[in-house]
């Protein structure tokens, strides 16, 4: 799997190196990810552009909030996982009305939220916010990724807790420097 890829990958003289945004993107395909809702900004571009012709439909919303209650929806509807994507500070403070509406309905969805380089966490740097202690009220699970080794577990790790005892939304926040390394 994609785990032991990512790794070799980057260690392997001579083999194709995986972004972080393309480790992501394989683990959702993993998963059996199918469509993902989002809205761009500047910190989830890296993980925007592993989506780029490839199977997994990317859905753009009209606005972070659309992108959250979309994948809210979706899962609904479908018993598939919810899944969105937004950019970050604002984009993930407005994304905090649909993940408390996923943990009051019991809904499995997973956001990824972008964040500042991890060069410039802690410097009050452009749209930076502290977005995992935002969402700790909303989410069963959240984690700020700040070591690429690190993705494949979250990912899962996220999977695996949306799921367990009553399904919830969870979420990852991932530092531009490791969604784009």
């Amino acid at each position: 799997p994609v785990a032991q890829q990512s790794r070799a990958n980057r260690s392997t003289p001579g083999m194709r190196q995986m972004s972080g945004g393309e480790v992501i993107y394989q683990m959702l395909a993993e998963h059996g990810v199918d469509t993902v809702f989002g809205y761009s900004g500047g910190a989830v571009l890296p993980l925007i552009d592993a989506f780029h012709g490839k199977g997994i439909k990317w859905i753009t919303s009209a606005h972070e909030q659309c992108s959250g209650h979309s994948a809210a929806a979706y899962a609904k509807s479908t018993g598939k996982f919810g899944v969105a994507i937004v950019t970050s500070g604002p984009g993930i403070t407005n994304l905090v009305t649909p993940l408390q509406d996923a943990l009051t309905d019991g809904v499995p969805m997973i956001v990824f939220s972008g964040q500042v380089p991890t060069s410039a966490m802690g410097t009050d740097a452009f749209q930076e916010c502290p977005a995992t202690e935002i969402t700790r009220p909303c989410t069963k699970w959240n984690y700020v990724c700040l070591d690429f080794n690190t993705l494949p577990w979250a990912v899962n790790e996220a999977f695996r807790i949306a799921t367990s005892g009553r399904p919830g939304p969870c979420h990852i926040d991932l530092p531009k420097d490791i969604v784009s390394m």
